[in-house]
């Protein structure tokens, strides 16, 4: 899966340009989804609610047609677990800058590749209850984070986005839908 993302996004690079996309403008864009946690060890347990709301937001630069950079902030969702041994609860959050490449498809749809980082906050909390043991737990990550997605150009200034998002160290994925509107 890997190797398939980044061809796709060194496909995209090698692309022309975007479309509607203009040289030297600014962006915010948000966007809400469904996220899956796929962490091995904590996510696949039987009973394991995998599935959460995603959303996000951020800022962005078109440097080009074709290359742009975001800041913004994540927040994955939360997976939960209850059951007659115990219960726990974790999150994913934080921020992240990436580097976006885009290539149009037909006249107003256009592919788009992420390659970036992230700070990962993830936090939750567990009880045992043979032990008689609860508490929080946190830790932060630095991790890759990647993506794929389609964008619609509803006018020069604003585009809605299609994209599959990946927190490679935490083994979260979400697709999301969200608009970007450029100024």
């Amino acid at each position: 899966m890997k190797k398939t993302i980044l061809g796709l996004s060194v496909l995209v690079a090698l692309a022309s340009t975007q479309a509607m996309a203009q040289d030297g403008t600014w962006y915010a864009s948000g966007a809400i989804g469904q996220s899956e946690c796929r962490y091995t060890n904590v996510c696949d347990f039987p009973g394991v609610d995998k599935k959460s709301t995603s959303v996000n937001a951020a800022v962005g630069y078109n440097f080009t047609k074709i290359v742009a950079v975001e800041a913004g902030y994540f927040d994955m969702g939360k997976s939960k677990f209850s059951g007659s041994n115990g219960n726990f609860d974790v999150k994913a959050q934080g921020p992240q800058i990436s580097v976006i490449v885009s290539a149009p498809v037909a006249d107003a749809f256009s592919f788009y590749g992420r390659l970036g980082f992230a700070r990962t906050d993830r936090k939750g909390s567990y009880c045992v209850y043979a032990y008689g043991i609860c508490g929080p737990f946190s830790d932060k990550k630095s991790e890759a984070l990647y993506g794929v997605g389609l964008g619609y150009a509803f006018t020069n200034k604003l585009t809605g986005t299609l994209e599959y998002q990946k927190l490679d160290n935490s083994d979260v994925t979400s697709i999301n839908i969200g608009v970007r509107l450029s100024f």
